[in-house]
């Protein structure tokens, strides 16, 4: 009778555990999923453009990456007219068919953090590069905008190499000319 008991003791204490560490597990993943979407959320977008498609992944470094896809029917001039009132100039990419223009801002107005690099102690400035590092998370957000003219189909660009991606998801419709925004920004890995 003692050792049922004892029996049952342990395993409602190995019950309790398993509960307890999955119950931790699941809040890390529900703050880290809100301040994600809170972030999000908090993105200044072109007032006319409309969100087409989403990819994200594991990037390294407890680092995930986020790429959100906007579309707007306006020219990029207006676009970059918009985005340059809060952000460094756009500067230019040749990338063949398609005009491409980068910039970098943090969403919290103050500066981008420069860093060092952890492995080549190499000196990084995202304002310089117009690129961000992965060590530099939610303070650091790039635009890509990519001007499809007048008439010409747009396709989204292949997301960066990631592991484990959430791909693009395909354009639900056939769009035609216009300015596609490109969002690309470092957060906490929820995977």
């Amino acid at each position: 009778m003692v050792t049922m008991k004892l029996k049952w003791l342990v395993r409602g204490i190995i019950a309790f555990c398993i509960f307890g560490v999955c119950s931790f597990c699941g809040l890390f993943l529900w703050v880290g999923g809100i301040e994600n979407q809170v972030f999000r959320q908090s993105l200044p977008v072109f007032p006319e453009a409309r969100e087409v498609s989403h990819a994200s992944g594991f990037y390294g470094g407890n680092a995930g990456q986020e790429i959100l896809y906007f579309w707007t029917g306006k020219s990029v001039q207006d676009v970059k007219n918009y985005y340059e009132t809060f952000t460094p100039s756009f500067v230019s990419t040749d990338r063949g068919t398609h005009e491409y223009y980068e910039t970098v801002f943090n969403p919290y107005g103050g500066k981008i953090p420069v860093i060092t690099a952890e492995f080549e102690r190499k000196i990084i400035d995202p304002s310089e590069s117009r690129q961000c590092y992965y060590q530099i998370r939610y303070t650091c957000v790039e635009i890509e905008l990519i001007d499809f003219g007048q008439s010409q189909f747009v396709v989204l660009p292949p997301p960066p190499m990631l592991r484990s991606p959430k791909t693009p998801t395909p354009l639900e419709s056939e769009l035609r000319g216009g300015t596609l925004i490109v969002y690309m920004y470092y957060v906490n890995d929820i995977t």
